[in-house]
């Protein structure tokens, strides 16, 4: 298995595929070759467009789908994928990462801190608000803070703490109402429009 995960991309593609049916949890020795093809295509898959074109295939969503069968990787290491620039491998990272917020107990506060810095996406932030809620005191604090940072993108997916059941009513108003004098025109378009369901 070894030598074609790292041969011809489309029977890596097939022995990636191969590798999920046969993962399961305490198969080391297979992790640590998964994680090596892993590498491997990293390195050598051929670019992933940037503008328009064809998306070269690659057999990492197919890896790394058969590693978290055999282990589930930390939220860094999620992270880190969430970044990813092929969409695959972005997607399944990002669903992980949804997943670990779910408890109370999960790396929520780093979530919202890696945000705010800029480390994942901003667009994950209206994914994982049912996941999070309800919110800690902690958590709200730094959800709201976000509604005031110098990225459009951060502020504009931060507003769906302002979406119904999430904060008291008049926290909502007066956080919207702060909103509506927003430079960007999106923002103060959805500002008026919480406002006026409220």
């Amino acid at each position: 298995m070894r030598r074609g995960l790292k041969g011809d991309v489309e029977i890596a593609g097939e022995a990636a595929k191969l590798a999920i049916n046969i993962a399961r949890p305490g198969l080391a020795d297979l992790a640590a070759i998964l994680d090596d093809a892993f590498a491997y295509w990293l390195e050598h898959e051929e670019p992933y467009p940037t503008q328009d074109g064809v998306i070269p295939h690659s057999p990492r969503a197919e890896l790394l789908n058969a590693l978290m069968r055999i282990r589930m990787p930390s939220y860094k290491e999620l992270r880190s994928y969430a970044t990813d620039p092929r969409s695959d491998v972005k997607d399944i990272a990002t669903g992980k990462i949804i997943e670990l917020l779910r408890p109370s107990d999960g790396p929520r506060v780093q979530f919202l801190n890696d945000i705010c810095s800029e480390a994942l996406p901003p667009n994950l932030l209206s994914k994982a608000l049912d996941s999070m809620a309800p919110l800690n005191s902690e958590e709200l604090a730094l959800w709201e803070g976000l509604l005031y940072i110098k990225n459009p993108k951060i502020r504009f997916s931060a507003m769906s703490l302002l979406h119904e059941g999430n904060l008291d009513p008049t926290r909502v108003r007066d956080l919207a109402h702060a909103m509506t004098g927003d430079k960007e025109q999106q923002i103060r378009d959805r500002a008026y429009r919480i406002l006026d369901k409220l």
